[in-house]
């Protein structure tokens, strides 16, 4: 009797995700469309330009919380590292295993977007097929290193809201840095040596560098950051700024997934 009831369970669980999955591509699906709104409004290039930097903003907004939200419902706030340290397998396999089910609405929306992107915006046709690929394995860079930060952030705080927080934190810093450095103007005789770190940590000059464009030059944006004026050399490429975010969410999930490191109670 017990084994009918087991297989039912699974079946309803099994159920209950892709229920999930389903509503979390929904909710990816309208966070994009408000993205795209915005970026529209700021002129940041030609509609194809905006949807690739609104798919990527959205997979630095999901991911996060996706990773966190497994892991808590998983292992729990409490009992998640004495789960790990007690189990027979190996908690790198545990947090990976948790991370990869958690990304599948992500993966999906990385997947379908440029289908439906294509019905929507004519010049995404034009785009060769080989740069719309390049794209996508861009976002699947960004995809795992947010949730290697998620997870990092569930092992720190325990919580899937500060989980989240602490990644956006992070990509606040990443993709935000270069507009501290207009404060350090007034203090700094010679800012160009701290431009290039700020640029190679930035998620979105990878975006940038494929779509071809001078994000720090457009007309919205021109004026809060001194890169434009002192910056004369050229930007990172793509699989420089993807092998620097595959190196954070390499050191993010082996920090949580270690057992020597200690969630916070």
């Amino acid at each position: 009797m017990q084994r009918p009831q087991y297989a039912l369970k699974q079946v309803i669980k099994r159920q209950r995700e892709v229920g999930w999955s389903c509503v979390a591509i929904a909710i990816q699906g309208a966070i994009f469309l408000g993205i795209y709104r915005l970026l529209s409004l700021l002129q940041l290039g030609e509609d194809a330009d905006i949807v690739f930097f609104s798919a990527a903003l959205v997979v630095l907004i999901a991911a996060p919380y996706l990773s966190a939200r497994r892991l808590t419902r998983q292992f729990g706030t409490i009992s998640s590292d004495e789960l790990l340290l007690l189990s027979p397998i190996r908690p790198q396999y545990l947090v990976g295993h948790s991370i990869i089910i958690s990304q599948i609405p992500t993966i999906c929306f990385v997947i379908l977007s440029p289908l439906l992107f294509t019905i929507f915006v004519p010049s995404i046709r034009e785009m060769p097929l080989s740069k719309i690929l390049l794209l996508q394995v861009v976002l699947g860079v960004f995809i795992f290193s947010s949730a290697a930060i998620g997870a990092l952030g569930w092992r720190i705080f325990g919580t899937e809201l500060y989980a989240t927080e602490f990644a956006y934190f992070i990509w606040l810093i990443l993709i935000g840095g270069v507009l501290l450095l207009t404060p350090l103007e007034r203090y700094v005789d010679n800012l160009k040596p701290f431009i290039p770190p700020f640029l190679k940590v930035n998620p979105l000059l990878a975006v940038r560098d494929l779509l071809e464009i001078d994000i720090f030059r457009v007309r919205r944006l021109y004026g809060l950051t001194v890169v434009p004026d002192l910056y004369d050399s050229a930007y990172p490429s793509w699989y420089t700024v993807c092998a620097w975010q595959a190196l954070i969410g390499i050191c993010c999930f082996g920090l949580a997934s270690s057992r020597c490191f200690k969630p916070r109670r």
